[in-house]
């Protein structure tokens, strides 16, 4: 039944019932197909939505901390190494020397 057919019935007041218990009938008939279809399309390896998903990480890396650690990467790969020590006070500043 298309929609051709549909306004032929319409402009007969006394087959509109018949007509519109022909049409419920086409749609729950292609409903269930589709219903059928899609349970059987279930991926194999699909992911299970109904699961608890992955915790969000919380916060995040401070930027200085985030330069700081790429250069120490980038200067390791260039043969430099890392060495971490006491740090030496002075009693003066650099402008003072």
């Amino acid at each position: 039944m298309d929609a051709a057919d549909c306004q032929r019935a319409c402009r007969s007041e006394k087959n509109i019932g018949q007509y519109a218990n022909a049409l419920k009938v086409a749609v729950e008939a292609r409903w269930k197909t589709y219903e059928e279809a899609a349970q059987n399309a279930a991926p194999a390896g699909g992911v299970d939505v109904t699961l608890p998903g992955r915790a969000p990480r919380l916060g995040h890396r401070h930027p200085l901390t985030v330069v700081r650690d790429r250069m120490e990467e980038i200067f390791t790969r260039m043969g430099f190494a890392l060495v971490e020590g006491p740090r030496s006070r002075t009693s003066g500043t650099a402008s003072t020397r």
